[in-house]
């Protein structure tokens, strides 16, 4: 039998290729958007977000990992890694405290990274 239980206590977001959206949001846990969305994304703690193939994200992303194989314009602020990967496509600003970018992605970007202070 199926414990349902362990599926109400994990916390993660999927939104499918067919969904557009736009506004403002908030996500907590894991997640993974394959769909078209405008606005700002705002990550709790460490939560990790994917920009997965097939989706194209306009606008402001605050994270702390995130690993990018769709389409990205805007500006994205990450207090951890960024890794794109092939066939992403960035425009716009990037900045972060580390930046990985696989062959085959297309960059349009400014790009920043920072080694955080101990004090900090």
């Amino acid at each position: 039998m199926t414990d349902y239980t362990e599926l109400v206590n994990r916390e993660f977001t999927h939104i499918g290729s067919q969904c557009k959206l736009r506004g403002e949001f908030h996500f907590t846990g894991k997640t993974q958007i394959c769909c078209q969305m405008e606005g700002e994304i705002h990550m709790a703690d460490k939560s990790e977000l994917c920009l997965d193939h097939g989706s194209h994200f306009t606008g402001t992303i605050y994270c702390h990992n995130i690993e990018i194989y769709g389409r990205f314009e805007g500006t994205l602020k990450s207090t951890g890694k960024v890794v794109i990967y092939s066939p992403a496509e960035i425009n716009g600003l990037v900045d972060s405290n580390s930046l990985k970018i696989h062959p085959g992605a297309v960059l349009n970007m400014d790009g920043h990274t920072r080694i955080e202070s101990p004090n900090a």
